[in-house]
């Protein structure tokens, strides 16, 4: 079905948090994100809003700089808010693609303990008919076991029981998870205090799901991850393109001197740059999606190892990590800056929404997921599709060429002077060549060989 993330953001203002909301949609890619606690309203949340990248939005505004529930969401579901209160959006989610529909509440409860009480009872009497799907997730700010709890005062347990009853009366039952135990924590005292709960009917027609607590980034709370269902993307080698920030890479001139010797023709010089540049960039320059994917894979597991047992190297360690992570999500930022840079001064903008978003688009308008055969069937699958498409174009430029070559020549050609004539058999000079290439958008659209203009 659909991927949502649910997360206590704890304040959504800074270039920091931004990037990190950023490289969580990109990484995660959700097509539902509940944000709570954002701690901006009005024109901020406005722009935080327009910049997401997400097509639709529901907001509870935040009440003097506390509370406050965003519920961003992507064309691809259809979300109808059916209830809404300081504590909570409850709405019918609809995945078009899927066809499938269940009711799905945001909670965010209060830490007031007095205000939190009010709030069982409000979602209790959203439980649905019989057979119809619910799921609830966010941050309950309460804890259903001892277990669900570590360190702070040990009088204490912290165990809700109005919390205990609310699930127990509405038969909601706990998603579980996976990553690490807990999902809060502030000095010594960390708490499970962000999940999903389900109905048995969801489970009933999703058998299969599973939910994630994401690493902690620019917040005490784990993002958590949603989702319900399965499927696959077949997926493609991705072609070589010349990236242009290896330019300020110290290494890059040897690369460059290397192959660009000799007398070889244009042809074997390209392929061996394509074939070197690959290896010099994984092993040398370094991939910034995979360094994150790394980061991101070591943050988590660090994070496991800490919720068992306390450690300063570990703690230490994942100090370290986000720092490296924050390093590389700037190296983005000023890469992706480099290859639209002009684009960016026009926009007045220094993140990469408007590149990633016409990135996107242009996928989007590129993708083929369907194919009509002919007047009454359609082709879904990835190999049907591409022996569909091979077929079309395999007769289509083998069919007709002599009639058209024929009708060619049989054409009367312009009549040129002799200065003209001169001009054409003139032999072209390495001026005119490098003027043309100088002339060209140093980034547009590189062509087959995956070069730009702005490596020559």
């Amino acid at each position: 079905m659909v991927r949502v993330i649910f997360w206590n953001v704890q304040g959504a203002l800074g270039s920091d948090f931004f990037r990190c909301f950023k490289l969580m949609v990109q990484v995660q890619k959700p097509d539902i994100v509940a944000l709570f606690e954002p701690q901006i309203s009005s024109r901020k949340a406005d722009n935080f809003i327009r910049r997401s990248g997400f097509d639709n939005s529901y907001r509870v505004e935040v009440t003097c700089f506390s509370g406050g529930i965003w519920v961003l969401w992507r064309a691809s579901v259809k979300l109808d808010v059916v209830v809404v209160s300081s504590q909570f959006v409850h709405g019918w989610c609809y995945d078009i693609a899927r066809r499938r529909s269940c009711f799905i509440t945001f909670v965010y409860a209060s830490p007031n303990s007095s205000k939190r009480s009010m709030v069982w009872n409000q979602l209790q009497a959203l439980e649905p008919s019989q057979g119809i799907t619910w799921v609830l997730g966010g941050d309950f700010n309460a804890i259903v076991s001892p277990l669900e709890r570590e360190g702070g005062s040990v009088n204490r347990l912290g165990v809700c029981s109005k919390f205990k009853d609310f699930l127990f009366d509405s038969g909601l039952i706990d998603m579980g998870y996976k990553g690490p135990l807990f999902t809060w924590e502030h000095g010594d005292l960390k708490q499970r205090l962000d999940r999903c709960l389900c109905n048995e009917a969801l489970f009933q027609v999703y058998p299969v799901s599973e939910v994630l607590h994401l690493p902690k980034l620019e917040s005490n709370h784990n993002p958590i991850l949603l989702h319900v269902g399965e499927g696959s993307v077949e997926k493609s080698t991705r072609p070589f393109r010349y990236v242009r920030a290896w330019n300020d890479h110290p290494d890059f001139h040897r690369l460059v001197s290397e192959v660009w010797c000799g007398d070889r023709n244009i042809f074997d010089t390209v392929l061996e740059f394509q074939n070197r540049g690959k290896v010099w960039n994984m092993d040398v320059f370094g991939h910034i999606g995979r360094r994150k994917t790394l980061l991101l894979a070591r943050i988590k597991g660090v994070e496991i190892a800490t919720s068992r047992r306390d450690s300063d190297f570990l703690i230490n360690l994942e100090h370290d990590l986000k720092l490296d992570l924050a390093q590389v999500l700037k190296e983005e930022e000023s890469l992706w800056h480099q290859k639209s840079r002009v684009t960016w001064l026009s926009q007045g903008d220094r993140n990469t929404r408007f590149f990633h978003g016409s990135t996107i688009q242009r996928r989007q308008r590129n993708t083929i997921s369907a194919l009509k055969v002919d007047a009454e069937s359609w082709c879904y699958e990835h190999q049907d599709l591409k022996t569909h498409a091979m077929g079309y174009f395999r007769q289509l430029f083998s069919a007709g060429i002599h009639d058209c070559t024929q009708q060619m020549l049989s054409e009367k050609f312009h009549n040129f002077t002799e200065g003209e004539l001169r001009s054409l058999s003139a032999d072209v000079t390495m001026e005119e060549v490098r003027k043309v290439v100088f002339e060209m958008d140093p980034l547009k659209s590189p062509g087959i060989d995956g070069i730009h203009a702005d490596f020559y």
